[in-house]
């Protein structure tokens, strides 16, 4: 009977947890000294992989892949550039530091975002 419920709360804290992990993937996409892998990388391991497994195993229950899981997926080659964009044209008001990538951070992007980073960025 409680189906609903928690599926209504899954859909309403996964759309916002993931717009506040957009942060978390520009940190890791341009401010880590020592990068590990890119935000790209590590939602397909993490989410993708991982989740998919996890709400396989709910569909049993009645619970399904979160509402919109497929545009958060589709935003994975795209948020944490954007975001930096935003923090880089607005750390005035945001009161946040933020830099031009150098010469090798924007090799190492362009490796790991080969469909869009060179294209729109």
């Amino acid at each position: 009977d409680n189906v609903p419920i928690v599926q209504e709360w899954i859909d309403k804290w996964f759309w916002r947890g993931t717009r506040l992990l957009s942060i978390v993937g520009m940190m890791m996409d341009y401010m880590l000294p020592n990068k590990v892998m890119s935000w790209k990388e590590a939602w397909e391991v993490y989410f993708e992989q991982a989740g998919g497994a996890l709400f396989k195993d709910l569909s049993r229950y009645g619970i399904r892949m979160p509402k919109y899981s497929d545009v958060i997926v589709k935003e994975k080659e795209h948020v944490s550039h954007q975001a930096w964009w935003i923090f880089y044209n607005f750390g005035h008001a945001a009161g946040f530091h933020t830099w031009i990538p150098t010469d090798e951070e924007m090799d190492w992007l362009s490796a790991k975002y080969p469909d869009t980073f060179d294209k729109y960025y």
